[in-house]
Protein backbone atom coordinates (compact mmCIF):
# COMPACT_ATOMS: atom_id res chain seq x y z
CA UNK A 1 0.00 0.00 0.00
CA UNK A 2 1.46 3.13 -1.76
CA UNK A 3 0.84 6.89 -0.77
CA UNK A 4 0.53 9.31 -3.49
CA UNK A 5 0.29 12.97 -3.44
CA UNK A 6 -1.10 15.56 -6.06
CA UNK A 7 -0.36 19.46 -6.02
CA UNK A 8 1.87 21.97 -7.05
CA UNK A 9 5.28 20.57 -6.47
CA UNK A 10 3.90 16.63 -5.47
CA UNK A 11 4.07 13.63 -7.26
CA UNK A 12 1.68 14.38 -9.70
CA UNK A 13 -0.54 17.27 -10.62
CA UNK A 14 -4.06 16.25 -11.14
CA UNK A 15 -6.35 13.47 -9.25
CA UNK A 16 -7.02 11.23 -12.12
CA UNK A 17 -3.16 10.45 -13.34
CA UNK A 18 -2.73 9.53 -9.64
CA UNK A 19 -5.71 7.52 -9.95
CA UNK A 20 -4.44 5.72 -12.86
CA UNK A 21 -1.42 5.26 -11.02
CA UNK A 22 -2.44 4.14 -8.16
CA UNK A 23 -3.01 0.08 -6.74
CA UNK A 24 -5.29 -1.31 -4.35
CA UNK A 25 -5.34 -0.43 -1.25
CA UNK A 26 -3.76 2.82 -1.81
CA UNK A 27 -3.92 6.70 -0.25
CA UNK A 28 -4.53 9.49 -2.41
CA UNK A 29 -3.49 12.47 -0.43
CA UNK A 30 -4.61 15.91 -2.58
CA UNK A 31 -3.78 19.12 -2.21
CA UNK A 32 -6.25 21.95 -1.26
CA UNK A 33 -7.59 23.70 -4.51
CA UNK A 34 -9.58 23.53 -7.53
CA UNK A 35 -9.12 20.78 -9.93
CA UNK A 36 -11.23 21.89 -13.13
CA UNK A 37 -12.63 18.46 -15.21
CA UNK A 38 -10.37 16.45 -13.57
CA UNK A 39 -12.51 13.39 -13.94
CA UNK A 40 -12.08 10.50 -11.93
CA UNK A 41 -12.80 6.62 -12.84
CA UNK A 42 -11.96 4.52 -9.79
CA UNK A 43 -11.79 0.48 -10.32
CA UNK A 44 -10.05 -0.80 -7.41
CA UNK A 45 -10.05 0.32 -3.65
CA UNK A 46 -8.44 3.58 -3.13
CA UNK A 47 -8.47 6.19 -0.07
CA UNK A 48 -8.72 9.91 -1.13
CA UNK A 49 -8.19 12.66 1.06
CA UNK A 50 -7.85 16.53 0.90
CA UNK A 51 -4.93 17.73 2.44
CA UNK A 52 -4.60 21.31 3.84
CA UNK A 53 -8.51 22.55 3.14
CA UNK A 54 -11.13 21.47 0.78
CA UNK A 55 -10.39 19.92 -2.71
CA UNK A 56 -13.19 21.11 -5.02
CA UNK A 57 -13.61 18.96 -8.22
CA UNK A 58 -15.70 20.91 -10.77
CA UNK A 59 -17.40 20.12 -13.95
CA UNK A 60 -17.54 23.08 -16.63
CA UNK A 61 -17.66 20.03 -19.43
CA UNK A 62 -19.39 16.43 -19.52
CA UNK A 63 -17.37 13.80 -18.58
CA UNK A 64 -15.95 11.26 -21.36
CA UNK A 65 -17.29 8.21 -19.05
CA UNK A 66 -20.61 9.74 -19.62
CA UNK A 67 -22.06 8.88 -16.08
CA UNK A 68 -20.30 11.15 -13.57
CA UNK A 69 -17.40 13.42 -12.17
CA UNK A 70 -16.49 10.82 -9.82
CA UNK A 71 -17.34 7.17 -11.01
CA UNK A 72 -16.08 4.49 -8.61
CA UNK A 73 -16.45 1.33 -7.24
CA UNK A 74 -17.51 -2.75 -8.06
CA UNK A 75 -17.81 -6.01 -6.41
CA UNK A 76 -15.96 -5.89 -3.34
CA UNK A 77 -14.04 -2.20 -3.91
CA UNK A 78 -13.90 -0.11 -0.89
CA UNK A 79 -13.44 3.28 -1.90
CA UNK A 80 -13.05 6.43 0.96
CA UNK A 81 -13.50 9.96 0.02
CA UNK A 82 -12.46 12.83 2.46
CA UNK A 83 -12.26 16.30 2.24
CA UNK A 84 -14.07 16.91 -1.07
CA UNK A 85 -16.22 19.80 -2.68
CA UNK A 86 -17.80 18.38 -5.88
CA UNK A 87 -19.93 20.16 -8.22
CA UNK A 88 -20.91 20.84 -11.75
CA UNK A 89 -21.76 17.44 -13.24
CA UNK A 90 -23.90 16.71 -16.18
CA UNK A 91 -24.10 14.38 -18.93
CA UNK A 92 -26.71 15.06 -22.06
CA UNK A 93 -29.07 12.22 -20.84
CA UNK A 94 -29.48 14.54 -17.80
CA UNK A 95 -28.57 12.06 -15.55
CA UNK A 96 -24.83 12.89 -14.44
CA UNK A 97 -23.76 12.71 -10.81
CA UNK A 98 -21.39 13.87 -8.71
CA UNK A 99 -20.80 10.31 -7.78
CA UNK A 100 -21.36 7.55 -9.47
CA UNK A 101 -21.00 4.19 -7.46
CA UNK A 102 -20.77 1.37 -9.02
CA UNK A 103 -20.76 -1.05 -6.13
CA UNK A 104 -18.92 -2.22 -2.57
CA UNK A 105 -18.11 0.17 -0.09
CA UNK A 106 -18.35 4.07 -0.27
CA UNK A 107 -17.20 6.36 2.71
CA UNK A 108 -17.95 9.44 2.32
CA UNK A 109 -16.96 12.11 5.19
CA UNK A 110 -17.07 15.43 5.08
CA UNK A 111 -17.80 16.10 1.51
CA UNK A 112 -19.71 18.89 0.05
CA UNK A 113 -21.92 17.93 -3.18
CA UNK A 114 -24.13 20.48 -4.79
CA UNK A 115 -25.60 21.85 -8.37
CA UNK A 116 -25.09 18.43 -10.09
CA UNK A 117 -27.88 16.47 -12.24
CA UNK A 118 -27.69 13.89 -9.24
CA UNK A 119 -25.42 14.46 -6.27
CA UNK A 120 -24.80 10.67 -5.99
CA UNK A 121 -26.05 7.76 -7.96
CA UNK A 122 -25.46 4.56 -6.87
CA UNK A 123 -26.15 1.23 -8.71
CA UNK A 124 -27.41 -2.05 -6.98
CA UNK A 125 -25.27 -4.34 -5.60
CA UNK A 126 -26.18 -6.68 -2.91
CA UNK A 127 -23.17 -6.81 -0.76
CA UNK A 128 -22.82 -3.13 -1.05
CA UNK A 129 -23.07 -0.20 1.80
CA UNK A 130 -22.75 3.39 1.48
CA UNK A 131 -21.82 5.50 4.22
CA UNK A 132 -22.21 9.47 4.50
CA UNK A 133 -21.48 11.58 7.34
CA UNK A 134 -20.74 14.90 8.24
CA UNK A 135 -21.30 15.90 4.71
CA UNK A 136 -23.75 18.00 2.54
CA UNK A 137 -25.70 17.91 -0.56
CA UNK A 138 -27.28 21.20 -1.95
CA UNK A 139 -29.12 22.27 -5.29
CA UNK A 140 -28.94 18.79 -6.88
CA UNK A 141 -31.46 17.74 -9.44
CA UNK A 142 -31.69 18.60 -13.04
CA UNK A 143 -35.53 19.56 -12.55
CA UNK A 144 -37.23 16.22 -14.30
CA UNK A 145 -37.98 14.54 -10.92
CA UNK A 146 -35.90 11.52 -12.03
CA UNK A 147 -32.98 12.80 -10.57
CA UNK A 148 -32.11 13.39 -6.63
CA UNK A 149 -29.37 14.58 -4.08
CA UNK A 150 -28.86 11.05 -3.17
CA UNK A 151 -30.38 8.03 -4.88
CA UNK A 152 -29.24 4.66 -4.21
CA UNK A 153 -30.12 1.20 -6.08
CA UNK A 154 -30.74 -2.39 -4.49
CA UNK A 155 -27.74 -1.95 -2.43
CA UNK A 156 -27.00 -3.81 1.32
CA UNK A 157 -27.20 -0.69 3.94
CA UNK A 158 -27.05 2.69 3.06
CA UNK A 159 -26.26 5.22 6.33
CA UNK A 160 -26.98 8.86 6.16
CA UNK A 161 -25.61 10.87 9.47
CA UNK A 162 -25.11 13.99 10.66
CA UNK A 163 -25.07 15.54 7.06
CA UNK A 164 -27.48 18.02 5.85
CA UNK A 165 -29.55 17.55 2.33
CA UNK A 166 -31.24 21.21 1.23
CA UNK A 167 -32.44 22.76 -2.28
CA UNK A 168 -33.03 19.41 -4.32
CA UNK A 169 -34.81 20.40 -7.63
CA UNK A 170 -37.59 18.22 -8.19
CA UNK A 171 -36.57 14.89 -7.18
CA UNK A 172 -36.22 13.18 -3.51
CA UNK A 173 -33.72 14.24 -0.76
CA UNK A 174 -33.03 10.75 -0.39
CA UNK A 175 -34.47 7.76 -2.43
CA UNK A 176 -32.72 4.77 -1.26
CA UNK A 177 -33.78 1.13 -2.59
CA UNK A 178 -31.01 -0.61 0.03
CA UNK A 179 -32.30 -3.59 2.04
CA UNK A 180 -31.72 -1.06 5.34
CA UNK A 181 -31.64 2.66 5.20
CA UNK A 182 -30.42 4.51 8.66
CA UNK A 183 -31.11 7.86 8.28
CA UNK A 184 -30.08 9.65 11.37
CA UNK A 185 -29.16 13.21 13.00
CA UNK A 186 -29.17 14.78 9.89
CA UNK A 187 -30.74 17.97 8.56
CA UNK A 188 -33.14 17.83 5.30
CA UNK A 189 -34.99 20.87 4.47
CA UNK A 190 -36.47 22.46 1.07
CA UNK A 191 -35.82 26.00 2.53
CA UNK A 192 -37.81 28.96 0.52
CA UNK A 193 -36.57 27.50 -2.87
CA UNK A 194 -35.92 23.85 -2.88
CA UNK A 195 -38.96 22.19 -5.03
CA UNK A 196 -38.15 18.26 -3.60
CA UNK A 197 -41.03 15.76 -3.78
CA UNK A 198 -40.44 13.87 -1.10
CA UNK A 199 -37.81 14.23 1.58
CA UNK A 200 -37.08 10.41 2.04
CA UNK A 201 -38.17 7.93 -0.32
CA UNK A 202 -37.84 4.50 0.50
CA UNK A 203 -39.30 3.09 -2.27
CA UNK A 204 -39.42 -0.88 -1.84
CA UNK A 205 -39.43 -0.85 2.35
CA UNK A 206 -36.70 -3.02 3.64
CA UNK A 207 -35.40 -2.33 7.14
CA UNK A 208 -36.10 1.49 7.69
CA UNK A 209 -34.31 3.83 10.43
CA UNK A 210 -35.31 7.59 10.46
CA UNK A 211 -34.47 9.44 13.83
CA UNK A 212 -33.45 12.56 15.42
CA UNK A 213 -33.39 14.27 12.36
CA UNK A 214 -35.17 18.04 10.94
CA UNK A 215 -37.05 17.63 8.47
CA UNK A 216 -38.75 20.48 6.60
CA UNK A 217 -41.05 20.36 3.52
CA UNK A 218 -41.20 23.71 2.30
CA UNK A 219 -43.36 26.02 0.29
CA UNK A 220 -42.05 25.04 -3.13
CA UNK A 221 -42.53 21.54 -2.72
CA UNK A 222 -43.62 19.23 -5.57
CA UNK A 223 -45.43 16.99 -3.35
CA UNK A 224 -47.33 16.93 -0.06
CA UNK A 225 -45.73 13.76 1.54
CA UNK A 226 -42.33 13.98 3.61
CA UNK A 227 -41.80 10.33 4.08
CA UNK A 228 -42.57 7.36 2.06
CA UNK A 229 -42.23 3.66 2.54
CA UNK A 230 -42.95 0.69 0.09
CA UNK A 231 -43.59 3.90 -2.45
CA UNK A 232 -43.12 1.81 -6.05
CA UNK A 233 -44.13 -1.47 -4.37
CA UNK A 234 -41.54 -4.53 -4.69
CA UNK A 235 -41.18 -4.53 -1.13
CA UNK A 236 -38.44 -6.79 0.90
CA UNK A 237 -39.75 -9.61 3.27
CA UNK A 238 -39.79 -8.56 6.80
CA UNK A 239 -39.89 -4.94 5.74
CA UNK A 240 -39.93 -2.73 8.99
CA UNK A 241 -40.30 1.59 9.73
CA UNK A 242 -39.47 3.62 12.60
CA UNK A 243 -39.83 7.35 12.50
CA UNK A 244 -39.03 8.20 15.62
CA UNK A 245 -37.65 11.69 17.73
CA UNK A 246 -37.31 14.06 14.42
CA UNK A 247 -38.67 17.38 14.00
CA UNK A 248 -40.92 17.12 10.63
CA UNK A 249 -42.33 20.74 9.66
CA UNK A 250 -44.28 21.79 6.63
CA UNK A 251 -45.04 25.29 5.12
CA UNK A 252 -46.73 23.96 2.07
CA UNK A 253 -50.35 24.82 1.54
CA UNK A 254 -51.24 23.81 -1.71
CA UNK A 255 -53.04 20.02 -1.04
CA UNK A 256 -53.53 18.18 2.06
CA UNK A 257 -50.19 17.28 3.48
CA UNK A 258 -49.37 13.66 5.22
CA UNK A 259 -45.97 13.41 7.20
CA UNK A 260 -45.58 9.73 6.62
CA UNK A 261 -47.21 7.35 4.36
CA UNK A 262 -46.80 3.98 4.39
CA UNK A 263 -47.82 1.82 1.58
CA UNK A 264 -46.80 -1.66 3.04
CA UNK A 265 -48.46 -4.25 4.91
CA UNK A 266 -45.43 -3.80 8.26
CA UNK A 267 -46.72 -1.74 11.05
CA UNK A 268 -44.59 1.74 11.11
CA UNK A 269 -43.98 3.12 14.60
CA UNK A 270 -44.11 7.00 14.70
CA UNK A 271 -43.42 7.85 17.87
CA UNK A 272 -41.27 11.05 19.64
CA UNK A 273 -41.72 13.15 17.11
CA UNK A 274 -42.77 16.68 17.06
CA UNK A 275 -44.53 17.79 14.22
CA UNK A 276 -45.68 21.01 12.40
CA UNK A 277 -47.85 22.01 9.83
CA UNK A 278 -49.40 18.74 8.61
CA UNK A 279 -53.00 17.86 8.04
CA UNK A 280 -52.38 14.08 9.03
CA UNK A 281 -49.61 12.34 10.73
CA UNK A 282 -49.83 9.19 8.65
CA UNK A 283 -51.33 7.03 6.26
CA UNK A 284 -51.20 3.56 6.36
CA UNK A 285 -50.17 0.98 8.69
CA UNK A 286 -48.79 2.30 11.98
CA UNK A 287 -48.28 2.81 15.98
CA UNK A 288 -48.31 6.29 16.52
CA UNK A 289 -47.73 7.79 20.40
CA UNK A 290 -46.07 9.79 22.00
CA UNK A 291 -45.47 12.65 19.50
CA UNK A 292 -45.66 16.01 19.86
CA UNK A 293 -48.28 18.59 17.64
CA UNK A 294 -46.29 22.26 17.35
CA UNK A 295 -48.90 24.76 17.64
CA UNK A 296 -45.94 27.14 15.93
CA UNK A 297 -42.96 26.49 13.77
CA UNK A 298 -39.49 25.88 14.62
CA UNK A 299 -36.64 27.96 12.57
CA UNK A 300 -36.80 26.45 9.19
CA UNK A 301 -33.29 28.29 8.03
CA UNK A 302 -31.07 25.41 6.39
CA UNK A 303 -28.71 24.65 8.89
CA UNK A 304 -24.74 25.31 8.39
CA UNK A 305 -22.94 22.65 7.38
CA UNK A 306 -21.45 20.18 9.16
CA UNK A 307 -17.89 20.88 10.02
CA UNK A 308 -15.23 18.83 11.60
CA UNK A 309 -13.27 20.19 14.58
CA UNK A 310 -10.14 21.59 14.18
CA UNK A 311 -6.81 19.13 14.95
CA UNK A 312 -6.53 20.05 18.19
CA UNK A 313 -8.13 17.24 20.18
CA UNK A 314 -11.08 19.42 21.50
CA UNK A 315 -13.68 17.34 22.17
CA UNK A 316 -17.15 17.48 20.03
CA UNK A 317 -19.39 19.96 22.14
CA UNK A 318 -21.30 18.91 24.78
CA UNK A 319 -23.35 20.92 27.26
CA UNK A 320 -21.09 20.70 30.28
CA UNK A 321 -22.82 22.26 33.94
CA UNK A 322 -20.98 25.66 34.46
CA UNK A 323 -18.55 25.44 37.32
CA UNK A 324 -20.32 27.81 40.12
CA UNK A 325 -19.18 31.13 40.04
CA UNK A 326 -18.30 30.97 36.72
CA UNK A 327 -18.69 34.74 34.73
CA UNK A 328 -21.47 35.54 32.96
CA UNK A 329 -21.64 37.58 29.77
CA UNK A 330 -24.36 39.85 28.92
CA UNK A 331 -26.99 38.50 26.20
CA UNK A 332 -29.22 40.40 24.21
CA UNK A 333 -32.59 39.38 23.83
CA UNK A 334 -33.86 36.41 21.79
CA UNK A 335 -36.73 37.08 18.97
CA UNK A 336 -37.34 33.16 19.19
CA UNK A 337 -38.34 33.45 22.75
CA UNK A 338 -42.01 31.95 23.13
CA UNK A 339 -41.38 29.29 19.90
CA UNK A 340 -41.92 25.70 20.57
CA UNK A 341 -38.66 24.67 22.90
CA UNK A 342 -37.90 27.72 23.98
CA UNK A 343 -38.59 29.01 27.79
CA UNK A 344 -39.42 32.56 28.26
CA UNK A 345 -36.54 34.95 28.34
CA UNK A 346 -34.43 32.36 26.16
CA UNK A 347 -30.84 34.23 26.36
CA UNK A 348 -29.53 34.64 22.73
CA UNK A 349 -26.29 34.35 22.17
CA UNK A 350 -23.91 37.62 23.20
CA UNK A 351 -23.98 40.62 20.56
CA UNK A 352 -20.36 40.90 18.77
CA UNK A 353 -18.37 39.71 16.26
CA UNK A 354 -16.34 37.43 18.07
CA UNK A 355 -19.11 34.72 18.87
CA UNK A 356 -17.03 31.80 20.04
CA UNK A 357 -14.47 33.89 22.29
CA UNK A 358 -17.76 35.51 23.95
CA UNK A 359 -19.45 32.66 24.82
CA UNK A 360 -16.64 30.66 25.91
CA UNK A 361 -15.48 33.67 28.15
CA UNK A 362 -19.44 33.42 29.53
CA UNK A 363 -18.87 29.81 30.22
CA UNK A 364 -15.28 29.95 31.48
CA UNK A 365 -14.61 27.09 33.79
CA UNK A 366 -12.71 29.53 36.91
CA UNK A 367 -11.30 26.67 38.25
CA UNK A 368 -9.67 25.02 35.43
CA UNK A 369 -9.43 28.51 33.21
CA UNK A 370 -10.75 26.03 30.36
CA UNK A 371 -13.59 27.10 28.41
CA UNK A 372 -16.28 24.23 29.53
CA UNK A 373 -17.66 23.82 26.46
CA UNK A 374 -14.63 22.34 25.06
CA UNK A 375 -11.64 19.98 26.76
CA UNK A 376 -8.97 22.45 25.20
CA UNK A 377 -7.41 25.77 26.56
CA UNK A 378 -10.21 28.56 25.93
CA UNK A 379 -8.16 30.45 23.38
CA UNK A 380 -7.90 26.59 21.16
CA UNK A 381 -11.70 26.15 22.02
CA UNK A 382 -12.27 29.60 20.24
CA UNK A 383 -10.99 29.06 16.95
CA UNK A 384 -13.10 25.58 16.46
CA UNK A 385 -16.07 26.43 18.57
CA UNK A 386 -19.00 27.33 15.57
CA UNK A 387 -17.31 24.56 13.40
CA UNK A 388 -18.36 22.12 15.94
CA UNK A 389 -21.58 24.16 16.96
CA UNK A 390 -22.06 23.83 13.48
CA UNK A 391 -21.90 19.72 13.68
CA UNK A 392 -23.25 19.24 16.57
CA UNK A 393 -26.43 21.33 16.01
CA UNK A 394 -27.95 21.49 13.11
CA UNK A 395 -31.19 22.74 13.72
CA UNK A 396 -29.76 25.51 15.73
CA UNK A 397 -32.14 28.48 15.54
CA UNK A 398 -29.37 31.14 17.14
CA UNK A 399 -30.23 30.46 20.76
CA UNK A 400 -28.81 29.18 23.79
CA UNK A 401 -31.77 27.15 26.44
CA UNK A 402 -31.01 28.20 30.03
CA UNK A 403 -31.31 27.19 33.27
CA UNK A 404 -35.07 25.27 32.37
CA UNK A 405 -35.77 21.87 33.09
CA UNK A 406 -35.81 20.87 29.52
CA UNK A 407 -32.69 22.27 28.76
CA UNK A 408 -31.05 20.75 31.78
CA UNK A 409 -33.18 16.76 30.71
CA UNK A 410 -32.01 17.17 27.04
CA UNK A 411 -28.44 17.81 28.08
CA UNK A 412 -28.02 15.04 31.09
CA UNK A 413 -26.98 17.77 33.26
CA UNK A 414 -28.40 19.70 36.00
CA UNK A 415 -27.37 23.45 37.14
CA UNK A 416 -27.21 25.95 34.41
CA UNK A 417 -26.92 23.59 30.88
CA UNK A 418 -27.11 25.60 27.68
CA UNK A 419 -28.40 23.34 24.96
CA UNK A 420 -29.05 23.79 20.70
CA UNK A 421 -32.91 23.93 19.99
CA UNK A 422 -33.81 20.40 18.67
Amino acid sequence: MTTLTVGNGEQYSTISAAVAASQGGDTIKVDAGTYTNDVLNISHSLTLEAVGGTVKLVGTAQPANGKGLIDAGGAGVNVAISGFDISGATVPDRNGAGIRYEGGTLTLNNVNIHDNQNGILANPDANGSITIANSTFANNGSGDGQTHSVYVGAIDSLTVKDSTITGAQVGHDIKSRAARTTITGNTITDGATGTASYEIDLTNGGVGDIENNFIEKGPRAENPIAITFGEEGGVYANSSLTVKNNTITTSYTAHDSTAVVNRTGATADISGNQLYGWDAVTSGPASVGGNTILASGPSTKSAPAPATPDASNDAAITPDTVAAGSAAAPFVADASAGAPGSPANDPALPAGPDMASQVLASYADTVSAAASWTDGPAQDGAADLAAQWGSQCPAYDGALIGTDAAGQAAAGTAGDAPVCHA
